[in-house]
C-alpha cells in the first residue's frame, strides 16, 4: 500500500509531546482516503483513518489520550520513539492546530 506524507503535527498531553503524521492513500480502491499515524513506541503505532485530514485529525486527537492511558495502565512506557518531554504542558489535551505541511 502506498501513502504520501502530507503533513505532521504534535500533539501534547501529560508533560509529552506526540508526533502525528497524516497521510493520503494513493490507491484509489481504498474505502479510507487518508490515516493518521502516531508511534507511542517501539512495534506500537496508533493509525487512524477516514475521509479527509480533518477527520483522521479529529479522531486521532479523541483517541490518543486513551491509547497513552491505557498503557499506562499497563505498566508499558509510553514515551520511547514516539514521544519527547516538554516542560510545562498543561494536563488537558490540545487542539491539533498548527498544521506544519511538508
Amino acid at each position: 500500500m502506498e501513502h504520501e506524507l502530507l503533513l505532521s503535527e504534535h500533539f501534547s498531553w501529560e508533560g509529552q509531546c506526540y508526533l502525528v503524521q497524516v497521510y493520503r492513500c494513493l490507491q484509489t480502491h481504498m474505502r479510507c482516503s487518508h490515516m493518521a499515524k502516531t508511534t507511542l513506541g517501539p512495534d506500537d503505532d496508533i493509525i487512524i483513518d477516514g475521509a479527509s485530514v480533518d477527520e483522521v485529525l479529529s479522531k486521532q486527537q479523541a483517541i490518543l489520550p486513551l491509547a497513552i492511558l491505557s498503557r499506562s495502565i499497563a505498566g508499558q512506557q509510553v514515551n520511547g520513539k514516539g514521544a519527547v518531554h516538554i516542560e510545562q504542558v498543561p494536563r488537558t489535551p490540545t487542539s491539533l492546530s498548527g498544521k506544519q505541511h511538508l
